[in-house]
């Protein structure tokens, strides 16, 4: 996870910290209103640390797994296409993205990414390089944020530079 989404996520846990406690030990008439607060942003977090934030990608024979805690995507390798590695500022400039439909900033950015020709499915904790993997048959294409962007477009095979 980048810095900037270290700090984001630190920041927004700690609000969620915050309202916790002041549904604790805050004004009574307050109470039920925060602890209402308290509820959604613990579950929040939950759901996005659980569900919505892969906790690994993994290439193997049989294509790529990407795992969270309490789920698994398996995309066969016949249905990948390739993959590139770009910068995320570059790929920014070259798609006029409109809409980001999820999580942002809790953990990183999670969901999709719509643009006038395009939607991608996004799981990214980083800002800086990201790794978009083609699929076949009219699939989404993926921007996933692996360890080790260069070893994993390797592993899958590459697709030409141009985004």
């Amino acid at each position: 996870m980048s810095a900037d989404f270290r700090k984001l996520t630190a920041i927004l846990l700690g609000v969620v910290g915050l309202v916790v406690f002041l549904s604790r030990s805050g004004p009574p008439d307050a109470r039920h209103g925060l602890e209402l607060a308290a509820s959604l942003g613990v579950a929040v977090s939950a759901l996005t640390w659980l569900a919505f934030r892969p906790t690994r990608f993994i290439v193997d024979a049989d294509g790529l797994r990407i795992e969270w805690p309490i789920r698994i995507r398996m995309i066969p390798r016949a249905a990948i296409a390739g993959a590139r590695v770009v910068k995320a500022s570059d790929f920014r400039k070259a798609h006029d993205l409109k809409i980001r439909i999820g999580v942002g900033g809790l953990f990183g950015t999670f969901g999709l990414l719509k643009g006038p020709r395009e939607t991608f499915s996004i799981w990214v904790s980083r800002n800086d390089r990201w790794v978009v993997v083609q699929l076949k048959d009219g699939e989404r294409p993926l921007l996933v944020t692996p360890a080790h962007p260069e070893k994993f477009v390797a592993a899958l095979g590459s697709l030409p530079a141009a985004l």
